[in-house]
């Protein structure tokens, strides 16, 4: 019985706090620079807004006239436009060349690597003069345009002594003040009597009031954090009297001083100390601890293109040498790391776009502390590459290196570090060498780091012994501001074990952990927000050795907040042990879990809240496949979505709460084949365990689209609906039969642990064999429900204890056992399986003999064996294979296909091609308002068939047919090519001649969908594949 399932009822926590913010170096690592070339620029983007009547007597120029542009004057009004750019330009002038200081102790000097930049955005059709704008009165400064994309410099004249004012000290804010800039030009006597003049005054209180905001006081304050650098009393220039207290004035006369420090009152501004440069410049560089990031304000830029540089190469006897790093550095070549040598960096490295670390086999780099940044904007530089073993065990990532091991697996060690700018921050092979696959399998491992701004954080290459990487303690993978294209956080190939214990994935265009033809069984205590996909997982074969598991107890559950398209998106699974889906929590996802083709899973004990769908299954196939104890919390449209055949799916235990856009189970079929069916498990519940869900209400409890194949569903005897739990579903589809039974079991989702996994014997499977035969020949003899749901269950427990024994037999690489069972079989899949076998085995020879024979009578067949000579090719290969053009369509139009088979060819492309595949969208049923029965038929405005797409997949000109009449021209058609981030490439309105063609030269390979619309809608839609 279901119980009250209070786990289901109270609301877990959906916020677990971010990772303590951190610095990404230490600014000590700046300590008493005095020069910083090859740095990289932090170029500061603004925005300058003049206020007041007449605008302060600053006007814009005419854009349409060149001549203005230079003129100080316009009709009697300065130029603002002009003195904009031109307060810039000195600030810039200032900022590149410092100078000593007369009164200082020490001085920074050169090229402050510190730029001002105005911004704009060419699609802001209100930012006229490029970020320059002219204001009647002060404005909010929190509705201005590009909000914290710039500071905001608010220009105006007003009754006060001080030249600007900073928003705060030290917070990063983003606004300041500068006052009387009109009335100085008219009025001041104390500098240069024209608007140049002006400029280079106000550039001077700009970089003064910029320091204020990075987290410098006044030159002569006595507690300015830079007294040892500063000498403050002469700064001060009152005796005995240094300013005390806060960032004021306290009475000194520094303007009266020969200071030229730029954090005084002088008029002389060109100077900072090691000390005030390291502040301004760090804290712009990568924010305060509490933001935990670089403003939104600050860009990297510039770099000079200089060549690679000679190699740094760390080596050592052997006995074993340590090298540490605790100065800045910028790198602009490879640092090799030799055998038995250690790299410890504790300190902040700029890496310019050549440089590279390169961790050999037996070296190990160790970061702890430090960071590796971009010397040339993000991303600029290549990463660190650390060497594998393919064929050897795999270090201790945590024991030093003292012995000669030029055989042992590369070792990254971080703790504590920060890694930002790179195209991979860490990659696991061989330098310059990826197809090297004897090379593949270095270490990772990783606690407390940082992985920001990086197109992909880590990727690891084939390893198939037991991998010591890990990322604990809080790593982060987050991309900041949108600034790059395609960012994911770890990618995985052919590896298991690695090990993901409280981590945070934010903020990903593609995906936070992403991998084909991988496992791991330790996926605990991360969050996932904000990121396209969360976690994927693809499936080139149907069977392997890896396991996978995502969540554990209670208190090790994952967080999955508003990743857009999916929480965990599956392309098929491994069919011998379940993806198991434990104690997670999902809220506000697209898709909590989508699982596309043959797959085995079990997802229990989630929460699933405020998504468009709880589950949405395509396909899955025939294997034990559970969905229990789960509670799905609306508003969202389904509570699960299952498209065709998921035959093997068991609905129990779960809790379906609030009010579902459609239904809690739709379950969907062909609207025009009815061999095309959906279908769960024929038995939802048994004679003696009802399915005992809680429905959101009775009537919405099941769903259908199109044909479906009946099912039984199971409730308990004497069953009533109550406040607390919709046990007992009504208005069921036709097909569904209600059965009554006994529920003699406890509360079935009291254990919130991982079941422990069964161990099965050969004699129980020649057993299960046995009664699987007997139980389908009950059911031919007898034809009826209770006969055939008798042949199902035995079947799944044949099929249960044949994939038991055989990933047991994989796992041990006992292929010889895992082929015998296969033998037994004697069945078209059991074939297709040994197939897999073999090529696990690396047994060529033979899967090309079992290739030969595989079945061909239907489409799906031959496109699985299609497939899998990809797959023998490739594994024959590995690191050199490439996919031919024939191959390449082949793949595509089963990919574009509805076969079970598509996510394999999907697999292959993603892998391959690096391609990426739409959700199916959902084929929606009417809400229960407007139809108290579901449909059995989809509703289409126009039969699809009068559309048609040719040819498809395309790479030269694409023909687009559509229904041509007199309703065109009443109520015309659009057509939109949309690629899979939703923009929208191409929009044209179609004539009456029902034929439009297009050369779609300007697109890249890949899948885009091609849609039809009118104002009432989508009219058609559907893929559009473009080869290359």
């Amino acid at each position: 019985m279901i119980g009250l399932m209070p786990w289901a009822m109270v609301a877990q926590s959906e916020s677990e706090p971010e990772p303590e913010p951190r610095e990404a170096f230490p600014l000590s690592c700046l300590e008493g620079l005095t020069a910083a070339p090859g740095f990289p620029i932090v170029e500061v983007q603004v925005n300058i807004h003049f206020v007041g009547p007449a605008n302060n007597n600053f006007i814009p120029d005419d854009i349409n006239d060149p001549n203005d542009d230079n003129e100080p004057l316009l009709d009697g009004f300065w130029n603002g436009n002009l003195a904009a750019r031109a307060m810039l330009e000195r600030a810039n002038l200032i900022m590149s060349d410092l100078k000593d200081n007369p009164l200082g102790f020490a001085d920074f000097l050169g090229d402050s690597r510190i730029r001002f930049k105005l911004y704009s955005e060419t699609t802001n059709a209100s930012d006229v003069y490029g970020g320059i704008w002219y204001r009647q009165t002060s404005p909010d400064v929190a509705t201005l345009p590009y909000g914290n994309k710039v500071i905001h410099i608010i220009v105006k004249d007003a009754v006060t002594t001080v030249d600007g004012q900073a928003c705060q000290t030290g917070l990063l804010c983003n606004h300041l003040s500068l006052f009387n800039w009109h009335s100085r030009l008219v009025n001041g006597p104390n500098f240069e009597d024209d608007w140049y003049g002006g400029a280079v005054f106000m550039a001077k209180a700009f970089v003064h009031e910029i320091g204020h905001i990075t987290g410098l006081c006044h030159s002569f304050n006595i507690d300015s954090q830079c007294s040892i650098d500063l000498d403050i009393a002469a700064e001060c220039n009152i005796p005995g009297a240094p300013g005390g207290g806060t960032c004021g004035d306290q009475g000194c006369n520094n303007g009266a001083s020969i200071s030229t420090n730029i954090m005084g009152y002088n008029g002389r501004s060109s100077s900072l100390s090691p000390c005030q440069w390291k502040i301004y410049y760090g804290r712009l560089l990568q924010g305060t601890v509490d933001m935990g990031k670089r403003p939104e304000y600050v860009k990297l830029s510039g770099c000079e293109d200089t060549g690679a540089l000679p190699p740094i190469t760390i080596s050592s006897g052997s006995s074993g040498t340590t090298t540490t790093w605790s100065s800045p550095q910028v790198i602009g070549g490879p640092v090799i790391v030799e055998a038995n040598a250690t790299l410890v960096i504790n300190c902040v490295h700029f890496f310019g776009k050549y440089g590279n670390i390169q961790v050999k086999r037996g070296g190990k780099l160790k970061v702890i502390g430090g960071a590796l940044m971009a010397a040339c904007g993000e991303p600029s530089w290549e990463g660190i590459f650390v060497e594998g073993n393919a064929h050897e065990i795999q270090p201790d990532p945590e024991a030093e290196v003292t012995m000669t091991a030029d055989w042992l697996s590369g070792v990254v060690y971080l703790d504590g570090a920060y890694i930002s700018g790179a195209y991979t921050a860490v990659n696991t092979w061989k330098y310059g060498q990826l197809g090297n696959s004897d090379y593949w399998g270095g270490v990772v491992y990783a606690k407390a780091s940082t992985f920001e701004n990086n197109r992909r954080g880590v990727a690891f290459m084939p390893y198939s012994g037991d991998n010591q990487s890990a990322f604990k303690n809080g790593c982060l993978f987050r991309e900041n501001d949108d600034l790059i294209e395609g960012t994911r956080g770890v990618s995985i190939w052919g590896c298991t074990g690695i090990d993901f214990t409280g981590n945070f994935f934010k903020n990903l265009d593609l995906a936070g952990i992403y991998g084909i033809d991988f496992g791991a069984t330790n996926i605990t205590l991360n969050r996932f927000e904000n990121c396209y996909r969360a976690i994927e997982i693809y499936s080139t074969l149907p069977i392997s050795a890896y396991q996978f598991r995502i969540g554990d107890k209670p208190e090790y559950r994952n967080r999955f907040l508003n990743n857009a398209n999916a929480g965990i998106y599956v392309e098929s699974s491994n069919r011998l042990s379940s993806l198991q889906v434990f104690n997670n929590y999902f809220e506000a996802s697209g898709h909590c879990v989508y699982v596309d083709g043959p797959a085995k899973y079990d997802i229990r004990y989630n929460t699933f809240k405020e998504s468009a769908y709880g589950l949405h299954a395509i396909k899955t196939g025939s294997d034990d496949n559970r969905l229990w104890c789960n509670a799905i919390r609306y508003p969202g449209s389904y509570g699960t979505y299952l498209n065709r055949n998921n035959r093997g799916l068991e609905l129990k235990y779960n809790v379906y709460a609030g009010t579902a856009t459609f239904r809690d189970n739709t379950i969907v079929g062909s609207t025009m084949n009815p061999n095309d069916t959906g279908e769960i498990f024929s038995s939802q519940g048994t004679d003696s365990d009802p399915a005992d869900n809680c429905f959101s209400a009775p009537n919405k409890a099941f769903g259908t689209i199109g044909f479906m194949t009946p099912f039984d569903y199971y409730v308990p005897f004497g069953a009533i609906n109550t406040t607390q739990c919709n046990v007992l579903p009504t208005a069921l589809p036709s097909g569904i039969t209600l059965e009554f039974t006994t529920d003699i079991g406890g509360n079935d989702c009291d254990n919130e642990d991982l079941p422990e996994l069964p161990v099965f014997t050969k004699p129980e499977l020649d057993l299960a064999r046995q009664e699987a035969s007997q139980a389908e020949a009950a059911w031919q003899n007898h034809p009826g429900n209770n006969a055939y749901n008798n042949y199902q269950q035995a079947l799944r427990q044949k099929n249960t204890i044949l994939q038991s024994l055989l990933a047991d037999a994989l796992d041990a690489q006992n292929y010889t056992t895992a082929a015998t069972l296969l033998a037994e079989e004697g069945t078209p899949e059991a074939q297709q399986w040994l197939l897999n076998v073999k090529l696990l085995a690396k047994d060529f020879t033979g899967a090309q003999l079992v290739w030969n024979a595989l079945p061909t009578a239907s489409q799906d067949e031959q496109w699985f064996r299609d497939i899998m000579e990809v797959n023998l090719q490739r594994l024959q290969n590995m690191g050199t294979f490439s996919l031919s053009v024939s191959q390449t369509n082949t793949l595509y139009t089963i990919a574009n296909s509805e076969s079970p088979y598509r996510s394999y060819a999907r697999s292959l492309l993603v892998l391959l091609k690096e391609d990426r595949f739409p959700l199916d969208e959902s084929e929606e049923e009417a809400p229960l308002a407007e139809s108290p029965h579901p449909p059995q038929t989809a509703q289409v405005q126009i039969p699809e068939q009068e559309y048609k797409i040719a040819p498809n997949p395309a790479s030269t000109t694409v023909q687009v047919r559509y229904p041509a009449d007199a309703s065109t021209v009443a109520m015309p058609k659009q057509l939109h090519l949309v690629n899979l981030d939703g923009l929208i490439l191409k929009q044209i309105t179609l004539d009456n001649s029902g034929l439009h063609e297009f050369q779609p030269y300007y697109l890249s390979p890949g899948i885009y969908l091609l849609r039809i619309t009118d104002k009432t809608g989508i009219l058609y839609q559907t893929k559009l594949v473009l080869l290359p």
